[in-house]
């Protein structure tokens, strides 16, 4: 009987902490934890310097970031990551 390989989850998550973002949007709904499952809490803009200092995934496979100013967590993929040049 062969043995059928066991595939490894691809770990997302960046492990260089903290780094700066640019959102995608004008702006960007804000949650209290790291999914959509979790309170809005209201929505963030692009008007302020973002940085990011925790990622987790969330249900569905979507990456949540928590904002440095513990105003809470914003999906991922509504934001870029800043070059260094550019912070």
């Amino acid at each position: 009987m062969e043995k059928q390989a066991v595939k490894k989850e691809k770990d997302v998550r960046d492990y260089r902490l903290p780094y700066g973002i640019r959102l995608l949007k004008d702006s960007v709904p804000l949650y209290t934890g790291a999914g959509m499952e979790y309170f809005m809490q209201g929505s963030i803009s692009d008007d302020y310097e973002l940085e990011i200092i925790e990622e987790r995934q969330g249900k569905g496979q979507r990456l949540w970031g928590r904002l440095r100013s513990n105003a809470g967590w914003i999906p991922l993929d509504q934001a870029e990551k800043l070059t260094t040049q550019e912070c």
